[in-house]
């Protein structure tokens, strides 16, 4: 077998400059079984870094897997790459595992990859402490001037300012100096936004003007930020949200989910709308930006629930049992159930395969060559029920990406407190619905509210108390089991 040394070589070589393309070609015509050991890993990272993601875990797998014909154990540094390929596929909860790792703190990528996955959840508070531990490391220059422009970024998304400016202005110095266009660009659009936070608009327009400049007018992520900016200025100077409208609708077009999020609470910083806020709040998953949400507009749900539909009026189902009001009901805690419940969590970013995957099979490790198959199934199955029921809602696939579309006359209720759509989850909520005041009740109670068997409800209770949702007290005739608070999640 051969190390394709000089296949390395030439990637490098497109990548520096730029091309792209040509560097995918080259990768996507490799013989997988054929690539040397010892190749194995600077392949891979080529992979990502052309965004040939899932060739990338291809590539790399066997070696993570031990499977026939690897001769020796993965290392820290191919279990790193394998990690963010995961972070890159979706995989975000496996990647952070594997990154938690004792043995894989001394691998100085790790620190960076571990902030990406944060990054990825709108953790930056998570990702500071990983961010500084890894500009402790040894790096070459550019890879500490790229963690400095990281670090910045988590800073002023946490309103830090006070710090991330002293330490743009030394980026924005040594990337003048090496000559550093695009992290140039990147930190002069962070200081922008510190100005735009302070309603410091002529220097923010500077800022962005000059940005524009660097980057250049070619349709790039760092061009879209620039102009998401500059439309956030024209809203507050103005007090319109018609620049921030278009650039929502140049960002969903882009594919780029998060600014379409960011577009919506710039909008209602301008002209408030209850039922925009509520559609922002109950369509974030994430704890941290619904945190930015209360924090911007001074506001938290007046509801507990959020109807999603085209109506306010007609069926509904209810994403956390499954039941449905005018359609056939969801099976409780089914892969189909689960999948919706899923897809519903998230107004605005549609899910990957290893996405997808995570939430399905939570615990289970994703595998390239077996999981996908697993979801698709899924997915399947669960298109040809909503089809034979005749469930005006589709599950929409644009660039491998996946999401839930109602097309008629059905609206989901959306809790604000989400659980996963499992069984134990199911009877929980309907055990809510009638317990006592201080939320005692019997076996006999349960069983016959919730319709359970004897044995059915033995491995509800069991999963109450193994969670620490139910206690159980006394013994016999004489046990009676209380409702206890939900265990946030770490």
């Amino acid at each position: 077998m051969k190390r394709h040394d000089q296949l390395l070589a030439q990637c490098e070589e497109a990548l520096r400059s730029g091309q792209i393309q040509k560097t995918a070609k080259l990768l996507s015509e490799i013989a997988i079984p054929q690539i040397h050991r010892d190749s194995r890993l600077a392949l891979a990272n080529l992979c990502r870094r052309a965004g040939l993601v899932s060739l990338g875990l291809r590539i790399l797998s066997p070696v993570i897997h031990e499977q026939i014909g690897i001769a020796k154990q993965a290392s820290p540094d191919e279990w790193a790459e394998y990690a963010v390929l995961l972070q890159r596929s979706g995989v975000v909860g496996e990647a952070l595992q594997i990154l938690s790792r004792p043995e894989m703190m001394k691998v100085g990528s790790t620190h960076l990859y571990r902030a990406f996955c944060h990054f990825n959840r709108w953790e930056y508070a998570e990702a500071v402490p990983s961010l500084e531990t890894y500009l402790d490391t040894d790096l070459p220059d550019y890879s500490r001037l790229v963690g400095k422009t990281n670090l910045a970024a988590a800073l002023i998304a946490l309103k830090r300012d006070d710090e991330a400016l002293p330490l743009i202005e030394m980026n924005l110095e040594q990337a003048r100096e090496g000559q550093f266009k695009r992290i140039l660009g990147n930190n002069l659009e962070l200081r922008a936004i510190a100005h735009v936070d302070a309603r410091r608009f002529s220097q923010a327009k500077t800022d962005l003007a000059d940005a524009v400049t660097i980057i250049g007018s070619s349709q790039t992520l760092d061009q879209l930020f620039v102009r998401k900016w500059m439309a956030a200025i024209e809203g507050f100077e103005t007090g319109k949200t018609t620049a921030i409208e278009n650039f929502r609708k140049e960002a969903l077009a882009r594919r780029d989910y998060e600014s379409v999020r960011e577009a919506d609470l710039l909008s209602l910083q301008i002209r408030f709308s209850n039922r925009d806020f509520e559609y922002l709040y109950f369509g974030t998953p994430f704890a941290p930006y619904k945190g930015r949400i209360r924090e911007a507009l001074g506001q938290s749900p007046p509801s507990k629930e959020f109807r999603l539909g085209l109506s306010d009026i007609g069926p509904l189902l209810d994403i956390q049992t499954g039941v449905a009001q005018g359609y056939s009901s969801l099976e409780p805690g089914s892969k189909g159930h689960q999948l919706l419940e899923i897809l519903f969590r998230d107004f605005y970013k549609p899910l990957s395969v290893g996405g997808l995957f995570s939430e399905l099979f939570g615990g289970e490790r994703f595998h390239i060559e077996s999981s996908p198959d697993r979801v698709h199934q899924i997915l399947r199955r669960t298109r040809r029920w909503l089809a034979a029921n005749g469930y005006p809602l589709e599950i929409e696939e644009r660039g491998q990406l996946y999401s839930a579309r109602l097309t008629g006359s059905l609206s989901v209720l959306i809790p604000l407190e989400r659980a996963p759509a499992q069984w134990e989850t199911i009877q929980l909520k309907k055990l809510d619905g009638w317990i006592a005041t201080d939320g005692t009740f019997t076996a006999q109670e349960a069983r016959k509210m919730l319709g359970l068997s004897t044995a059915s409800f033995k491995r509800f209770a069991s999963w109450g108390i193994e969670t620490g949702i139910i206690e159980k007290f006394g013994a016999g005739s004489a046990t009676v089991y209380q409702r206890q608070p939900m265990r946030k999640a770490a």
